[in-house]
């Protein structure tokens, strides 16, 4: 599935006549759809009576198209913005902590370009044609990026696993950020395209529209779409597939092996573990979501739709729902860091609570409970960390108690 359509288009559900697509073979790239009509195409050309507000799946795919994109960036931006904030507060940084900042990064320009487009082209707001050029360039490699960072992420944990006590040597910060740069520098040079192959075009039905030039037609057709659909889907969904197999094979046999370890060793690994745990959820999930999307795209060049109004309905329905659910993977991963990431959502829980007025932070029972925890583990030497790392917020709260 074409992810340049997706940001281009962002399926502009308002009516369908007989229109011709510029992109033959790739019709739902450009064909849109017209409110309340009475006429539709055939095959044939020919002209049929019934309308695609006939049909129950039209009528979903419609309120899908025009309200699901505000649940998402609803939930998107607020949990990439937590993401962030929490990740850069934890201790110690690592090249995970790098990876997660720079993924909730990417989701959230992925979002914001994704709703804002949407509110320009509603409004039918010209944005010239380099404003189309770097809406669509940004869009799509944010795109890209995104899931290449997740696939960067998953190679990590599978090393983590494989060699835990070279992990720190492997997977530096340095590393990850030269990682970061190359995807960054090769998803950017596989865009560029965008700015020389999109411009804005206009008709009578959808207005002001961003569309790709007639002239790159064939290489938009025949090429990018081919090269768009595996770069997005395809290609990550595969790798992670492969890699969190390996993983989940990994952590098992890491468990026997543990009680061969010492204390030290068996603390490091754990750590990892958890950490592990976190990001192959968010990996796990990806694949499920991704996974529609890798069957629609190479099922949609053979999937003649257009020689019925129900199968082109169906058809608009299935593309709505592959592609919310694409939207999903750049939307939901900060609530799996909360639920699989204990280390991550103790976190975020200070960090919540730091931010609270005063009357509403956590009662008197509650500091008592956790003082009596700290004079606990302060009576082994080997515990001291846990007291070295405790939060401000919780201090705070303990000296406003004791006075």
């Amino acid at each position: 599935m074409n992810t340049t359509t997706q940001i281009a288009t962002t399926l502009n559900i308002s009516s369908l006549q007989c229109v011709t697509t510029s992109l033959p073979g790739n019709t739902s790239d450009n064909m849109t759809l017209v409110d309340n009509t009475t006429t539709s195409c055939t095959d044939s050309g020919t002209r049929s009576t019934s309308s695609l507000e006939d049909f129950v799946e039209y009528r979903v795919a419609l309120f899908i198209n025009r309200y699901c994109l505000y649940l998402i960036v609803g939930l998107g931006i607020p949990g990439n913005f937590a993401a962030l904030l929490t990740v850069s507060k934890m201790k110690p940084f690592t090249s995970s902590s790098l990876f997660m900042i720079a993924l909730a990064t990417a989701d959230s320009i992925n979002l914001i370009i994704k709703e804002l487009y949407y509110q320009l082209t509603f409004f039918d707001i010209q944005l010239s044609d380099l404003g189309c050029q770097f809406f669509i360039f940004l869009g799509t490699f944010a795109m890209h990026y995104a899931n290449w960072i997740l696939v960067a992420m998953t190679i990590e944990r599978f090393i983590a696993i494989k060699f835990p006590m070279k992990v720190q040597e492997i997977c530096t910060q340095r590393k990850a950020v030269i990682v970061l740069l190359v995807l960054g520098i090769v998803l950017m040079s596989l865009n560029a395209h965008h700015f020389v192959t999109m411009h804005e075009g206009y008709s009578s039905l959808s207005k002001y529209s961003c569309e790709y030039q007639k002239k790159y037609s064939d290489f938009m057709r025949k090429v990018w779409y081919w090269i768009d659909g595996v770069v997005y889907a395809v290609v990550p969904f595969c790798a992670l597939t492969i890699l969190n197999f390996l993983i989940i094979v990994g952590i098992r046999s890491s468990v026997k092996k543990q009680r061969d370890l010492t204390n030290l060793q068996q603390k490091q690994t754990k750590q990892q573990m958890q950490i592990t745990v976190m990001l192959v959820t968010v990996s796990v999930v990806f694949t499920v979501l991704t996974m529609p999307n890798c069957i629609f795209f190479i099922y949609e060049g053979y999937w003649n739709y257009k020689k019925s109004n129900y199968q082109t309905a169906l058809y608009y329905l299935i593309y709505q729902v592959v592609f919310l659910l694409s939207d999903l993977n750049h939307a939901i991963n900060f609530y799996f860091y909360f639920l699989s990431g204990k280390k991550f959502r103790k976190h975020f829980i200070r960090l919540i609570c730091c931010c609270l007025p005063k009357a509403q932070r956590p009662t008197a029972t509650t500091i008592t409970r956790a003082s009596r925890y700290r004079m606990s583990v302060t009576s082994t030497p080997s515990n001291h960390t846990l007291v070295d790392h405790d939060s401000a917020c919780t201090r705070s709260i303990n000296n406003i108690n004791t006075s």
